[in-house]
């Protein structure tokens, strides 16, 4: 399935906001696995099989979605997923050019989205591994920062 992302909103039918239990339906029939974030320690639903993981606040609401193969995930016309990092980051700049590359990708806090790719300042070539879409001021409630670094 192709989610396309809508920037602060959500991505395909899951939308920010929306609780467990509809998000859950939304994503019938694949089935749920929840674990707990590793950063954030709050319970995520998985689904394995599409490669979608959504994250929720502490009210069981949508905070934000996370895209890894086998999913497809568009912004704006643009594919995001299992491209060469620096292509879709020349794409997302161009759009926002305060998005910031740190170690692990970029994100962009303008447009509600952040490409993961492991160890980007060595790999900017390497392809984006995940995509996450968030919600407005999802990174800030967790008190996390991105150190700006410069590719190689």
């Amino acid at each position: 399935m192709n989610y396309i992302i809508d920037s602060h909103s959500g991505a395909g039918m899951i939308q920010f906001g929306m609780n467990r239990a509809k998000a859950r339906s939304a994503m019938k029939p694949a089935k749920a696995t929840p674990r707990i974030s590793f950063v954030f320690k709050v319970p995520i639903d998985n689904f394995l099989d599409l490669g979608v993981r959504i994250h929720y606040d502490s009210h069981e609401n949508c905070e934000a979605i996370e895209f890894s193969m086998p999913s497809t995930v568009t912004l704006r016309d643009h594919s995001l997923l299992n491209l060469p990092f620096g292509e879709v980051a020349d794409r997302i700049r161009a759009i926002d050019p305060t998005a910031t590359i740190h170690k692990a990708g970029l994100t962009s806090f303008q447009l509600g989205v952040g490409l993961y790719i492991p160890d980007a300042i060595h790999k900017p070539n390497d392809l984006v591994q995940g995509v996450i879409a968030f919600s407005k001021g999802y990174y800030e409630r967790y008190g996390v920062t991105f150190e700006p670094i410069s590719l190689r």
